[in-house]
């Protein structure tokens, strides 16, 4: 009960951090002047880190542990981006902070993934749409914070590196609260089967320090590479495949992050641009989305129970995908919140529902499926906007946002890609055979 109660606070803790970003980009724009394609640059930085970082942190995921991997990223990488504001009139300067601090970034995020899809199965019972409430809960508090912190007379330079501190010193709190990382303390048949893809090998020291257990891992001999496994059958014994169809699995996932995110990285822009909200309402557009998502997320687990995950995550598809419609075509003050909200309660339950489908697959362990998300996932979360900051600045934000409804609708019709276990799959019409 304790390591969910963590769990939860985990992801609680890193809603406060992605919503100290999403908060501030406006603030990051006038700082460090920069136009549309620009700023989108800037976010395609962090975002193709987090897809060159994938193997890397399933690497150190798979030999030291989530929570060793925590200890050493979470501190490097707050206080390298809670630096960023004093690194105005530096050049490409703040482009290589962004980048460093999404290689450490993603590498927390990866851990702590790792250990909640671990949590679900050992506890034998949907708890994914849970955890993703603290995240909203996370968000919608990070946003209403920096907001209300703006208006007191803050400046942006002032709020975000106190949003970011505040919540990295959480996070190492609460990491302490979680079980150890070695395979013998896990429970179930199907968690020793997978323990080593998760949590290493099983043959390092136990060391109490994490910087001393970081240093012995490295002078281990490597091992084969955790990113794919062995497929079951004798044919192919010794082969490591990757399953395709959690592939499929994560981009959907990633098109769904991609319209989350287009909320929070431009949402705030878009309100002040076309529905007359100041800056310091900018924020509150996202906090709305973040909003309608917590009960959603909360009653998450019992809809799926109840009308299947297929019904919940086509229904969540066709809300979102009306919403962000809405927006475009009726961008006022008060209908934009009505908007954002509708959004945040169709993607409410759908990356939950990918992260457990995908992790049935029985080609890969849970740290590679987790792997593979977490890449697609932070590229689309973090970099994905930056597809919109061109097109933008050609046409028209409002133009540009027509992105994000195409990918509901792709969202809304890859339904039949769940299960991850058939035989063929149909994706946006084509037939696949996988032998």
């Amino acid at each position: 009960m304790l390591a969910r109660w963590a769990t939860c606070g985990l992801f609680f803790t890193f809603g406060l951090s992605v919503s100290a970003w999403i908060a501030g980009v406006p603030g990051l724009k006038e700082a460090f002047d920069l136009d549309d394609a620009q700023l989108g640059m800037l976010l395609l930085c962090y975002g193709m880190t987090c897809i060159i970082m994938a193997y890397p942190n399933s690497q150190l995921v798979g030999r030291l542990g989530p929570k060793t991997v925590t200890y050493m990223a979470v501190p490097a990488s707050s206080l390298l981006l809670s630096a960023l504001p004093w690194w105005r009139n530096t050049g490409r300067a703040p482009h290589w902070v962004v980048v460093v601090g999404g290689m450490l970034g993603s590498g927390y995020y990866t851990a702590f993934t790792v250990k909640a899809t671990r949590l679900e199965q050992l506890l034998g019972k949907s708890v994914m749409s849970s955890f993703h409430a603290c995240f909203s809960l996370g968000a919608l508090a990070g946003s209403s914070f920096f907001s209300a912190l703006l208006r007191c007379g803050l400046s942006w330079s002032q709020v975000y590196p106190l949003q970011v501190l505040t919540a990295a010193g959480l996070t190492l709190g609460l990491v302490s609260l979680l079980p150890p990382d070695e395979a013998e303390n896990l429970r179930g048949a199907h968690a020793c089967e997978e323990a080593e893809g998760c949590f290493g090998d099983g043959n390092l020291p136990e060391i109490d320090s994490p910087i001393a257990a970081a240093c012995a891992a490295m002078l281990t001999p490597m091992r084969s590479s955790p990113q794919f496994v062995p497929d079951a059958s004798p044919t192919s014994a010794g082969e490591r495949r990757l399953d395709w169809r959690v592939l499929q699995l994560a981009t959907v996932s990633a098109l769904a992050l991609f319209t989350e995110a287009s909320v929070g990285d431009w949402g705030a822009l878009f309100f002040m641009r076309y529905c007359d909200a100041r800056m310091d309402q900018g924020p509150l557009l996202y906090a709305a989305f973040a909003f309608a998502m917590i009960p959603m997320r909360l009653f998450g687990d019992g809809l799926v129970d109840r009308y299947t995950r297929e019904t919940v995550f086509l229904c969540g598809g066709l809300i979102s995908f009306a919403g962000f419609a809405s927006l475009v075509a009726f961008p006022t003050f008060w209908g934009a919140f009505c908007s954002a909200a509708l959004v945040g309660m169709g993607l409410a339950n759908n990356v939950p529902i990918i992260q457990t489908c995908a992790a049935r697959s029985k080609l890969m362990s849970i740290a590679e499926v987790t792997a593979t998300l977490s890449a697609l996932n932070s590229a689309a979360l973090l970099g994905g906007p930056s597809i919109i900051g061109p097109v933008s600045r050609r046409y028209g934000l409002r133009v540009a946002y027509l992105l994000p409804v195409l990918a509901t609708t792709v969202l809304a019709s890859s339904t039949n890609l769940l299960d991850v276990n058939r035989k063929k799959t149909r994706m946006f019409g084509d037939r696949v055979h996988v032998s």
